[in-house]
């Protein structure tokens, strides 16, 4: 979301429609997100304010890294392995920040869309299934 002086207006840009959409193809840098919120964490830690601030990293770290989910689903490639690498990244996602449906549902589909949200925690449930059997 670009913020304007005027509160009242927003502007969202979707990655899954328009001409920024097109050509939408995996990359090998996938996991570089996690590279930038590594170092946003230690960089918060050293100033000493993570207490401070540790909610609010966590979501933006919970955000962030959904965002890179959301680019997989965009990508023209077999649904196989579109399946695979999510569930993948939510493993890991999961492992470092904890369960994205722990957190506000609302807020945070304010960042990730509300569609994809929904679309990530059927993941979610199924992968916990899956654990549970």
């Amino acid at each position: 979301i670009l913020e304007f002086p005027n509160s009242d207006y927003f502007y969202r840009k979707q990655i899954d429609r328009g001409v920024s959409s097109l050509g939408f193809k995996p990359n090998n840098r996938l996991l570089n997100i996690f590279d930038v919120l590594d170092y946003i964490i230690v960089k918060v830690h050293e100033f000493k304010s993570y207490e401070i601030y540790q909610e609010q990293v966590n979501f933006l770290c919970i955000s962030y890294s959904l965002l890179r989910v959301v680019e997989i689903m965009n990508w023209d490639i077999h649904q196989n392995i579109k399946d695979e690498l999510i569930i993948k990244m939510l493993t890991i996602i999961n492992n470092k920040y904890g369960n994205f449906m722990d957190y506000d549902f609302a807020q945070l589909s304010g960042k990730v869309g509300y569609r994809n949200l929904q679309i990530l925690k059927e993941y979610m449930e199924n992968m916990e299934k899956l654990g549970n059997k």
